[in-house]
C-alpha cells in the first residue's frame, strides 16, 4: 500500500510540469496564430487578457489571509481546465464550419485563454523558481515542444 501511494505522489509530481508545459505551449501557439494572421491588435488584445489573468490573480492571493500557496494552485488547475474546455470549443467550431475561423471568435478565444494563462502564471513562476530540478523542467520543456508539434498544421494536419 506505501509503493502504491508513493508512485502516485511521484506521478502528481510530473503531472503538474506537464500541465504547466502544456499551458505555456498553448499560449505560445495563440500568440504566433494571431501574429500569423498579421493582428497586432489581436497581439494587443492577447496582452491584455494576459495582464488582466495575472493581476487578478495577483489581487486575490493577496487579499486571502490562508494559504496563498493552495490559492495558487486552485487557480492553477482551474485555468487548466478551462482553457481545455476553450480549446474544445475552438476545435469543435473549426470542425463544424468546414475549417472557416471566424477572426472574431479567434480573438475572444485568444483573450480568454491568455487571461486563464495569466491567472496561472503566479503558481507556475512560483513552482518553476522554487524547483528548478530537471525533474521540473524536463516535463515543462517536453510538454511545451509536444504542444507545439500537435498544434502545428504541418506536423499533425489530420488533428486540425
Amino acid at each position: 500500500m506505501a509503493s502504491l501511494q508513493a508512485l502516485g505522489v511521484l506521478a502528481a509530481g510530473f503531472v503538474q510540469p506537464i500541465a504547466i508545459g502544456v499551458l505555456l505551449g498553448q499560449g505560445w501557439h495563440t500568440y504566433s496564430e494571431v501574429l500569423s494572421r498579421g493582428s497586432y491588435g489581436g497581439l494587443a488584445i492577447c496582452a491584455v487578457g494576459l495582464c488582466l489573468g495575472l493581476g487578478a490573480a495577483l489581487a486575490l492571493t493577496t487579499k486571502v489571509t490562508g494559504s496563498k500557496a493552495q490559492i495558487r494552485l486552485t487557480l492553477f488547475w482551474m485555468s487548466c481546465v478551462m482553457n481545455g474546455g476553450l480549446s474544445s470549443i475552438a476545435q469543435l467550431r473549426l470542425r463544424m464550419e468546414r475549417f472557416s475561423v471566424n477572426e472574431d471568435a479567434l480573438f475572444v478565444n485568444s483573450f480568454l485563454s491568455s487571461g486563464l494563462l495569466g491567472c496561472s502564471l503566479p503558481h507556475a513562476v512560483t513552482r518553476v523558481v522554487q524547483h528548478p530540478e530537471a525533474e521540473v523542467l524536463m516535463p515543462c520543456v517536453l510538454a511545451v515542444l509536444v504542444t507545439e508539434a500537435f498544434c502545428n498544421n504541418q506536423s499533425f494536419p489530420s488533428l486540425q
